[in-house]
């Protein structure tokens, strides 16, 4: 790919060289040639599609990390055929979910789940939304403890993918009263984020103190008001 570059800056050459780079786990890398490969377009078709294909790629890294508005600007500019690509009906019901439109980020993860009912990121987005909205816990468990399953037999999960999880089943066994359960998901999935996933840190940081607040736990609770803000955040006030 490095050196078809040499002869070519097309998108499909690009979209070739971000992927395997994602497959190395080297996002930070892989999100840099995404976007030079986004600078120069050919108007030949295949070459608009390869360009789609990297935006739906800087979509899904932006998710990834908590970015949804810039993630939701890649989706519009997309107008190939990869808006029936499961991944783009994923990222279109995330986006949904997080302007809490819950009902119809549910209709489209459930239609793309039917489609493939192994996919954990769909089983965990649907299960997510059964569980804010505390209907049919049951289901909820079976999809997230089944995504949870299926992320750990796959070898190296996407580090955002396997968090992703973990906080939904935290809040799961909360909702079901398995405090103890759902404290070691609520903290994974908060130590384990990234620094450089403020936004998303943040969050899950949000979700514990309030975890921790509602279930009594005050001795955690000004343990966690004791460590160090996250850069930008200010510090809660008691």
């Amino acid at each position: 790919a490095l050196k078809s570059l040499q002869w070519s800056q097309s998108p499909r050459i690009y979209d070739l060289l971000g992927r395997i780079l994602l497959m190395e786990g080297k996002q930070l890398e892989a999100e840099r040639i995404f976007e030079e490969g986004l600078l120069l377009i050919p108007p030949d078709a295949q070459e608009r599609v390869a360009a789609d294909r990297i935006r739906l790629n800087l979509a899904a890294i932006l998710a990834s990390r908590g970015s949804y508005d810039k993630c939701q600007e890649y989706l519009k500019q997309i107008r190939s055929e990869l808006k029936e690509n499961i991944d783009y009906i994923y990222l279109q019901g995330m986006v949904l979910s997080r302007n809490q439109k819950y009902q119809q980020a549910l209709e489209l993860f459930e239609k793309a789940l039917e489609k493939d009912p192994q996919n954990a990121r769909l089983m965990n987005a649907v299960g997510y939304i059964l569980t804010l909205q505390n209907t049919d816990l049951e289901r909820a468990a079976n999809l997230l403890e089944s995504a949870y399953q299926i992320i750990k037999r796959s070898g190296s999960p996407p580090q955002s993918d396997f968090l992703m999880v973990v906080h939904s089943l935290g809040n799961l066994y909360w909702k079901q009263g398995k405090l103890a359960e759902a404290r070691e998901m609520l903290e994974m999935a908060w130590n384990q984020c990234p620094p450089d996933w403020q936004k998303l840190k943040s969050e899950r940081l949000d979700n514990l103190r309030q975890f921790y607040r509602e279930t009594g736990m005050h001795q955690e609770l000004e343990s966690l008001q004791s460590q160090e803000p996250i850069p930008g955040e200010p510090r809660e006030q008691n």
